[in-house]
């Protein structure tokens, strides 16, 4: 409890069962207004100055503005679930929620065999994270981002992480390389319930922390985290998330984001063969958009990646032709030696690794500059 925090507020929280928190600050109601918010629930987490509660559900707490309580004699209030930080949260909620539903543990996807086989190495060869890259990688055509990401964010013995959105597997896999704890934060609960059984299944669970919340208000204390880890801040307000993330990092914490960027091909491609997740939101980040990141992260770097081949091989994924990371990887690195040829003040591509934070790879990659250069 000392490391969650009202993201309205920033003031701490403390667990009672709702007839105790009604004792204390009065009935709690739920806002007004569309779509219907979880309500008071069995347990719930009052705000140290009595002002506020929000619910928990199924063991997660919703720390999510639109779910707020509070004491009924303050009257009927509202949250607008068209603020951009709330409202595509709440219009992919159902999407993904059902997504995470439909995938269980243990299953057989491929992202679970890794974990699968990560769990069976020694604790000595998983602490050489992220290497070797086949190992450790999950996501083929951002492969060589990724692997760029994750030496950021090592070394993680004992540290403290923190999984921005998602199912959790990127958590699970840290506590694998030595992490001592690690959190998800996401807006989907079904996410979030995914996350605690894939926990479960390595035996981590006591390890493995989860609330809901957006990135745009992170329900986290400051100054708690040692790595952040993020594949989804093309989705937020990134004036709001960048400096969130800046503030719950501890002093030396790191931060690695994998980021789809805007390329010339990609308003060509999604028009002939449409998104990689149809019916969501995807807003790829463009010069533009990561300014807000270097101005939190004054020493960050954003490297593109995947400048020629990433949208042909996700292209040939729409006919059937999916690679898996072993055979995508030697692609990738030939994609980006050939795109370090191009003139020009940045190396193109279509993804980038965003890093923040003190560098940790300087000897093992060559140096790059950040678009603020």
């Amino acid at each position: 409890m000392e490391t969650l925090a009202c993201p309205l507020t920033g003031l701490g929280l403390c667990e009672y069962r709702l007839d105790e928190a009604e004792d204390l600050v009065g009935r709690l109601s739920p806002r007004a207004g569309p779509r219907t918010p979880v309500g008071p629930t069995a347990t719930v987490l009052v705000r140290e100055d009595g002002a506020a509660a929000y619910p928990v559900v199924n063991g997660f707490p919703v720390l999510l503005a639109p779910e707020v309580l509070r004491p009924a004699s303050g009257g009927p209030f509202e949250v607008d679930l068209a603020d951009p930080r709330y409202a595509e949260a709440y219009v992919e909620m159902d999407f993904y929620n059902a997504a995470a539903a439909n995938v269980a543990p243990g299953a057989g996807s491929s992202s679970q065999l890794r974990l699968d086989r990560l769990a069976s190495l020694s604790p000595e060869q998983r602490q050489a994270f992220p290497d070797p890259a086949e190992l450790w990688l999950d996501s083929a055509y951002e492969s060589t981002a990724q692997w760029e990401a994750y030496h950021h964010l090592s070394p993680l013995g004992g540290a403290r992480a923190l999984q921005i959105g998602g199912k959790g597997e990127q958590a699970v896999m840290f506590l694998l390389a030595g992490a001592a704890e690690a959190w998800v934060v996401s807006p989907m609960v079904g996410e979030l319930a995914y996350a605690r059984a894939l926990a479960q299944r390595f035996g981590m669970n006591d390890r493995l922390r989860c609330a809901a919340g957006v990135a745009e208000e992170l329900p986290l204390a400051s100054a708690t985290i040692d790595r952040i880890w993020a594949k989804s801040l093309h989705h937020t307000v990134a004036q709001l998330a960048y400096p969130e993330c800046a503030r719950v990092l501890r002093d030396g914490g790191r931060l690695a984001a994998v980021e789809p960027w805007r390329a010339a091909l990609h308003d060509l491609g999604t028009r002939i063969l449409g998104k990689r997740e149809r019916g969501v939101h995807c807003r790829p980040l463009d010069y533009h958009r990561v300014a807000p990141f270097l101005e939190a992260f004054p020493d960050g770097r954003v490297v593109r990646h995947g400048p020629f081949l990433r949208y042909p091989m996700l292209a040939l994924e729409r006919f059937g032709l999916k690679l898996d990371v072993a055979r995508a990887l030697p692609l990738a690195r030939l994609d980006d030696r050939l795109g370090s040829l191009v003139p020009g003040r940045h190396r193109p591509g279509s993804c980038a690794a965003l890093l923040g934070g003190p560098s940790a790879i300087q000897d093992r990659v060559p140096p790059s500059r950040s678009l603020s250069q």
